[in-house]
């Protein structure tokens, strides 16, 4: 019994030892009051800086739904449904590439890196339309403070939790009737739709007795007579939606604790002119509170009485120009000017120290410090929440307006969020990022203070000593290094002499390989196996959730050769002509002596549009232009394209076809280094009778007349090394029948056309690919080397071919008809001019065809989609894309911008072994 009350005693001893400790170190009451008053106040500032990696990488999870196909396809005449829509991919991607480049928890404000911990991913807004919802993340941390104590959870709610806003879905009554609603004590209010909140049964109409700011939001009239009825404290009033005339007393006289008005962002209905706004003159009485007013339009300030004037403290002016007696205004400290600044005239009374601006121009803050050298504060704000992208004040208008550093802070109104180079290049202006806050009009209120000289020039100085230090040490170390290099060297050669084996690969065989890398990097095998796409259809973008699917999904990327680097969102298989040729590039800068073997050898073969060959032509001359040997042109046959291409360059001048101009640019050795050719007759005629090393040549179309014609033909003679000829849209019976006499003598292996006429024995010989329908079969037995076909066949065609015959492309579906009978055939290409309607059916029909080992399916329309082979007997090998065009493309102020690039893909499918 003893042991237990002394046991008993000894915990108690404790226990009072512990609450002596407790009541020794805490501080009063008063002070945890101004500290939580404080924490409250600015936890809202963040203080997060991203990369631009980060901000592409949002961007495109953000645009995923629009950049992905939502259309489906069906194979026809069965309806199945053939994938997809391609969101969820390019959001997998996104989220890749967002996850790699977001910021560090450590990186964090302390806000963002509380709601990581709790689970949550912040978000940031990069979209400058503003069509991104702002999210307050401050307001998680604020609502964990009420679970401290009991005596914090009561002056939290009670004096910090005072702001409330309702959208028109809200309906906080039955909160506020139960007594858990957060805000206990109202004292700012955002409003959108206010009547449906004042029943006559309602508790909420207790809480606004209290109200002293309210900002009305929305687009539709509020009838201002509710709130002098059901908030008679109230001080301030933001009005952000539309204003009436009939308004203008209702706000001027019937609330008389007011002190504020802002209409800045308001839209005035009804609107007759200046006047709109005079009627305040005669309404504002000697005595009233009003200290600030900002108006959205022109307003005779001299008109106030006198006493009004001296006590107005903010005011505004649709221009720079602002007409007032300074005199009249000796408490005026604050101006905010309007979007109106054409004119840079502008005058500041010298009491005023802060200004607002609503646009920007060039020259604008010199004027500024020029005129008015005591305004220490500058702000660029929106004045509409909805003000169009060509309005929005950018961070790069205003860095290049920063010459001289008077103004003390600078603070600006972003649609987005600050990047890091925006932060560096302030910091070299001699300011430095505070934070951001929410503003009423934007998502970011950004804010910059001067940095003192002393610190200037402080941080000058060890940047310096730094840089001479380091000076200093890359001389003893590249001295060290030099010395080091010496005697390793010494000890190479010694190894050499001894080893052979450490020898360097021969250049030839360095060739060849970086040759084979370059052929292969045209490949994209972004290929997922039939689990993961069913997986992919049921839980959408929920997969990321799943365990080992993101590893899955970027080992696939990885395995890539096109899209293993690619940092931007691509449809799988589908048109990746920028995506090869950027791959393929990075091979050149491996070394300089690459460089020079891709820029001669590989990165050549382009089908380029005169217009860019033109304006390419003056810029070759660079050691660093890697596209230098051209050697393919491309010449469109669209009149509306090709009209545009002439309006775009400018160096075409009135000629009739716009290849003068190549003539012009190019020298004999450039002429002389194009060997292929796609073009119209008529617009081309003239400049390729000038080009003698051509290989290939494509008429893109058929238009020839008796002109015309002798120029082809004398142009096609003269080409001594042509080996292919597609003129299959050329009907003209006199050209076909004087082609054989032009192609005598010639090695060409690929010909196309719709008549073989006076073809000669020569040339039938050499020939092992050439394009017919299904009533041409005799040309067949007449060329003996030809192994592959272009073949038309019609409904109903069944036709048997040599057995020598291994490939077979077409454009028509009924060709497949024929394939059971000739068993030779490997090969079956299918160019689809029109859509994905076939894919799927060809691939079920070919499946009962043994003898295909090779599907091949080209189209240049849309991205393919993401195809499920489970049913059929093929599989994916991979797809390859070029970019076969380019037209221009315009901006939203219908200027030409850039060029949206044509590609054209091909999916390669192999017989599985099952």
């Amino acid at each position: 019994m003893e042991c237990e009350e002394e046991k008993y005693t000894q915990q108690l001893k404790v226990q009072k030892d512990y609450n002596q400790g407790v009541l020794e170190y805490c501080l009063p009451w008063f002070i945890i009051a101004r500290i939580l008053k404080e924490a409250f106040d600015t936890c809202d500032i963040c203080t997060c800086v991203h990369s631009h990696d980060y901000r592409d990488a949002v961007e495109q999870q953000r645009l995923a739904p629009a950049a992905a196909i939502k259309t489906r396809h069906y194979s026809y005449p069965d309806k199945k449904e053939c994938e997809q829509n391609l969101y969820v991919f390019r959001f997998t991607q996104a989220h890749l590439l967002v996850t790699k480049h977001e910021l560090d928890r450590d990186d964090m404000c302390p806000i963002h890196r509380f709601s990581v911990d709790k689970g949550h991913q912040p978000k940031f807004n990069f979209d400058k339309d503003g069509s991104t919802r702002w999210t307050d993340c401050s307001s998680r941390w604020k609502r964990s403070l009420v679970v401290v104590s009991k005596r914090v959870y009561s002056y939290v709610l009670t004096n910090l939790f005072t702001d409330l806003k309702l959208d028109d879905g809200d309906l906080p009554i039955k909160p506020f009737k139960y007594g858990y609603h957060a805000v206990k004590t109202l004292r700012v209010y955002y409003c959108s739709s206010f009547d449906k909140f004042l029943t006559s049964d309602s508790p909420f109409k207790e809480r606004l007795k209290v109200v002293d700011k309210i900002h009305l939001q929305g687009l539709h009239y509020i009838n201002l007579d509710i709130f002098v009825t059901h908030m008679p404290t109230i001080k301030s009033i933001n009005h952000f939606g539309p204003v009436q005339d009939f308004s203008i007393p209702i706000l001027f006289t019937k609330f008389r604790n007011l002190t504020s008005i802002n209409l800045f962002s308001a839209c005035t209905l009804g609107y007759k002119g200046p006047e709109y706004f005079q009627p305040i003159s005669t309404l504002l009485k000697p005595g009233t509170r009003i200290t600030k007013i900002i108006l959205p339009e022109h307003f005779d300030w001299d008109s106030l009485d006198a006493q009004v004037k001296q006590n107005l403290r903010a005011i505004s002016s649709p221009d720079l120009n602002l007409n007032i007696k300074q005199e009249d205004f000796p408490n005026l400290n604050h101006i905010v000017y309007g979007v109106s600044i054409r004119d840079l005239g502008l005058f500041v009374p010298a009491t005023v120290v802060k200004v607002t601006f609503s646009a920007h121009k060039k020259g604008l803050l010199d004027l500024l410090v020029e005129q008015a050298p005591q305004v220490h504060i500058v702000r660029f704000k929106k004045p509409l929440p909805y003000q169009t992208p060509e309005l929005v004040i950018g961070l790069d208008k205003i860095q290049s307006s920063i010459n001289q550093k008077s103004i003390k802070r600078i603070i600006i109104d972003s649609q987005t969020a600050i990047l890091e180079s925006n932060v560096i290049r302030f910091k070299e202006l001699g300011y430095e990022y505070l934070g951001s806050t929410h503003s009423n009009t934007s998502h970011y209120k950004l804010q910059f203070k001067l940095i003192e000289n002393n610190n200037i020039e402080n941080n000058n100085n060890i940047d310096n000593n730094n840089i001479k230090n380091g000076i200093d040490n890359d001389n003893t170390s590249n001295n060290n290094n030099n010395n080091n290099n010496n005697n390793n060297n010494n000890n190479n050669n010694n190894n050499n002499n001894n080893n052979n084996n450490s020898q360097q690969l021969p250049n030839n065989i360095i060739r060849q390989i970086i040759s084979m890398v370059w052929n292969l990097r045209d490949r994209c095998t972004c290929i997922y196996i039939t689990r993961i796409l069913d997986v992919w259809n049921r839980c959408t973008t929920k997969i990321l959730d799943k365990e080992g699917f993101l590893e899955y999904f970027e080992s696939i990327k990885n395995q890539c050769s096109v899209h293993f680097s690619t940092k931007i969102t691509y449809s799988p298989l589908g048109f990746n002509g920028i995506d090869v040729n950027r791959s393929r590039l990075q091979l050149s800068l491996i070394s300089k002596d690459i460089f020079n073997l891709i820029k001669l050898n590989h990165f050549n073969h382009l089908f380029i549009p005169i217009h860019i060959l033109n304006r390419h032509c003056s810029k070759t001359n660079n050691d660093y232009c890697i596209l230098e040997n051209i050697n393919s042109i491309l010449v469109p046959k669209d009149e509306y394209t090709y009209n545009n291409y002439v309006d775009i360059n400018d160096n075409i001048g009135n000629n009739n076809n716009g290849t003068d101009d190549i003539q012009q640019q190019l020298n004999e050795k450039e002429r002389l280094a194009i060997t292929k050719i796609e073009c119209s007759i008529k617009r081309s005629i003239d400049f390729i009778q000038k080009l003698s090393n051509i290989k290939s040549l494509v008429l893109l179309d058929g238009d020839i007349d008796a002109d015309t014609r002798p120029k082809l033909l004398g142009a096609i003679d003269g080409f001594k090394f042509l080996t292919k000829l597609d003129i299959r849209h050329l009907t003209d019976i006199d050209t076909l029948r004087s082609l054989g006499s032009t192609l005598k003598g010639k090695a060409i292996t690929k010909l196309y056309c719709s008549h073989y006429i006076n073809i000669t024995d020569d040339v039938k010989q050499s020939l092992i690919s050439i394009s017919i329908n299904s009533k041409q079969l005799k040309i067949l037995n007449q060329c003996p080397n030809v192994n592959r076909l272009h073949l038309t066949c019609k409904k109903g065609n069944q036709i048997k071919l040599p057995n020598r015959i291994k490939k077979i492309t077409t454009s028509t579906y009924y060709t497949t008809q024929s394939l059971q009978l000739n068993p030779s055939v490997q090969t079956f290409k299918y160019i689809d001019l029109c859509s994905h309607s076939y894919i799927y059916i060809l691939l079920m029909e070919l499946s009962d065809v043994g003898h295909i080992q090779r599907f091949m399916y080209r189209s240049g329309t849309i991205n393919p989609p993401i195809l499920d082979m489970s049913d059929t007997c093929f599989e994916i090998d991979y797809s390859t894309s070029r970019i076969t065009g380019a037209t221009p493309r315009y901006s939203t102020t219908h200027m030409y911008s850039s060029f949206q690039m044509y590609n054209q893909f091909t999916l390669s499918f192999s017989r599985a072994e099952k």
